[in-house]
């Protein structure tokens, strides 16, 4: 979220939901320092299909030693991954993305999943986000059986 200098004069300092005013995407919360020299630690590979458009969460919950990381896709599927390992501790697919096809713009291929990057509210551990799909589920159906949800 952005907000311009003179704004941020005026605003409690609460609505500019925890971060820095420049908006770095540093906190001190999920134990990375960035006094080191950041390097490549790990790396994963999913389907070939599947596109990260949302920038990947980096989240310690509470009482957590180190951080894990969230990403999600235009596929609809979510995934807690372990940020020191790499390794996978949890995937869920919330429905069946919507098909590019079924759109009059071509600027997303394949499917229309989640393209947002998620929030998580620091007090309560919850994440919420938008998926697009289909009505009641279908893997397709055109462009008015298309929904977004809110989790």
């Amino acid at each position: 979220m952005y907000f311009p200098d003179s704004l941020l004069q005026v605003l409690p300092p609460s609505l500019t939901l925890q971060q820095d005013p420049p908006q770095s995407g540093y906190l001190p919360n999920h134990n990375i320092n960035p006094a080191k020299s950041l390097a490549i630690s790990w790396k994963n590979t999913y389907n070939a299909l599947e596109v990260f458009y949302a920038k990947p969460l980096v989240y310690t919950p509470p009482g957590s030693a180190h951080e894990l990381v969230i990403t999600v896709s235009n596929q609809n599927i979510i995934r807690v991954i372990d940020g020191v390992t790499g390794a996978l501790i949890k995937s869920r697919t919330l429905a069946p993305p919507f098909q590019a096809a079924d759109t009059q713009c071509g600027d997303i291929p394949n499917t229309i999943g989640i393209t947002g990057t998620p929030i998580i509210d620091g007090a309560t551990g919850i994440m919420y986000l938008f998926s697009k799909g289909y009505l009641g589920g279908a893997t397709g159906g055109g462009t008015f059986k298309g929904e977004y949800k809110f989790y």
